[in-house]
């Protein structure tokens, strides 16, 4: 995603994001069949407590909806990859649930959402690596900015 240099100091703009390495991700290296999973990511930091609050991986725009759109980076070591859908929990669009696989560039593989409350989740899961430490590992780079609506 880009953007001018300056623009999450906007008003309008609320940033949030991980600033260390997910633990406890969901473990399947085997099997063709894709699965219905529950998994959210941590979110550790907001930019702008003033615009929203975050408790339990949530941000809360204080009812006013947001266009968000969010995106990690992952890798889950040589022996192993990751596959699955990243979307945004409460989302009043129809679903969103973008593709990611640490192997193949997309061209556009950020999820979308319009919300007041927002949720970076890992619905549907083909492979993952698991554990945070060691041979596999999950970039400390998790990322949600949305873009406050007019109502």
């Amino acid at each position: 995603m880009s953007y001018e240099p300056g623009q999450e100091d906007y008003s309008e703009f609320i940033a949030a994001w991980n600033t260390s390495n997910q633990t406890n991700l969901p473990t399947k290296t085997s099997g063709n069949e894709a699965i219905n999973y529950n998994f959210t990511f941590n979110v550790q930091s907001i930019k702008k407590q003033g615009e929203a609050t975050l408790s339990s991986n949530q941000v809360d725009t204080n009812s006013n909806p947001a266009l968000w759109t969010g995106d990690i980076r992952t890798y889950a070591g040589s022996s192993s990859f990751n596959q699955f859908t990243l979307e945004i929990e409460q989302n009043s669009l129809i679903r969103n649930a973008a593709y990611q696989d640490q192997r193949v560039g997309f061209s556009d593989d950020m999820c979308y959402a319009i919300t007041d409350q927002a949720k970076l989740k890992l619905e549907i899961l083909m492979r993952c690596g698991g554990t945070a430490y060691g041979a596999y590992a999950m970039f400390p780079y998790v990322r949600m900015i949305g873009v406050l609506v007019e109502q």
